[in-house]
């Protein structure tokens, strides 16, 4: 929403986040094991992280860009859409904002919290989203 100057994006995370991957299942069959609840959390950080980095930032960018949502900050492309599966490509890209920015709180949440995960494995459970 725009007005006087300003400008407003919303971010809309789903209520059942993250239902479909492992983290949700095993919390749901075991909501009291502090490993469970600790991936888990770790999941919904994740999809937090996702929606704002990989989707607002790219309409912020495409606003910022001439004060309106119409992807024109596509190399000046204006015919070329942003959709989420273009911001999902982008993102898996080496040198993407969300694993320059994103993975590395991941991977440091995930020491913290002694999940005893890869580097690897946080990543490729960072990138398990569809299209």
């Amino acid at each position: 929403m725009e007005s006087k100057g300003s400008g407003t994006i919303e971010v809309v995370v789903n209520t059942e986040l993250n239902t479909n991957n492992q983290a949700a299942k095993d919390y749901k069959k075991n909501s009291n094991d502090p490993m469970t609840k600790l991936l888990y959390i770790l999941s919904v950080t994740s999809t937090v992280f996702h929606e704002v980095i990989i989707h607002a930032n790219s309409h912020a960018e495409d606003l910022a860009d001439n004060c309106s949502l119409d992807c024109s900050n596509i190399n000046g492309n204006y015919n070329s859409p942003r959709n989420g599966y273009n911001q999902h490509m982008d993102a898996r890209q080496p040198g993407s904002l969300f694993l320059e920015k994103v993975l590395p709180v991941m991977i440091n949440l995930h020491k913290a919290g002694k999940t005893g995960l890869s580097k690897s494995e946080i990543k490729q459970r960072l990138l398990n989203y569809r299209n």
